[in-house]
């Protein structure tokens, strides 16, 4: 469809700088009646120019972005940080499960030993914060993890977590995982949001 925009509009252009330029009496009696509403045929050139530069505009620009719309990661790569950012995945850390078409990138990542920590930035597309929160809820324990009453912040294992939606896994290591900073963004429908990974021995 862009490339038949494309080819019309240049076609039209073409027709509007024939008229605009070649004024003569040949056109001016195709254009009769445009003559006898008082139009000049210069002006109608200069109409079909425009008219022909608006296709072309299309056909450039408004045609392939609505085709990138049918793409869902396409919302997310919208976001700030998400340009470049791939399928998301959480690198060694096991079985943490992502919606469909999520896009991840890792902003921070401290080891100190064998204790080792990092946030991962999610983008989810064609989701709400009030999902996300029920995904990983009800995601997580069916990849063997079990809710957590603390969570590591600053090293230590004694922290309260705060609220429900932390998770932790196995022992000697033991993984962690909390659920952080979910909120919705423009364009969209897109939620935003972190997941923090703590390993301790």
């Amino acid at each position: 469809m862009a490339i038949a925009l494309f080819i019309v509009g240049l076609m039209v252009i073409g027709v509007g700088v024939v008229f605009f330029v070649h004024g003569d009496k040949r056109i001016q009696i195709t254009f009769e009646i445009l003559d006898k509403l008082g139009a000049k045929t210069q002006s109608a050139g200069a109409f079909l120019i425009l008219v022909g530069l608006i296709l072309v505009y299309l056909a450039v620009a408004v045609v392939p972005s609505s085709s990138e719309s049918t793409d869902p990661a396409s919302l997310c790569r919208s976001q700030t940080g998400f340009e470049d950012a791939g399928a998301a995945t959480a690198g060694l850390f096991p079985t943490l499960p992502f919606p469909a078409h999520a896009l991840s990138y890792r902003s921070s990542a401290v080891q100190n030993g064998e204790e080792y920590s990092q946030q991962i930035q999610v983008c989810s597309p064609s989701l709400s914060e009030n999902s996300i929160r029920p995904f990983y809820a009800s995601m997580l324990p069916q990849e063997g993890w079990k809710q957590s009453v603390t969570f590591p912040y600053g090293e230590n294992p004694t922290s309260r977590c705060g609220d429900p939606y932390c998770w932790e896994m196995g022992s000697s290591p033991t993984y962690y995982v909390s659920l952080e900073q979910v909120r919705e963004a423009w364009p969209g429908p897109v939620v935003l949001y972190v997941l923090r990974l703590v390993t301790l021995p």
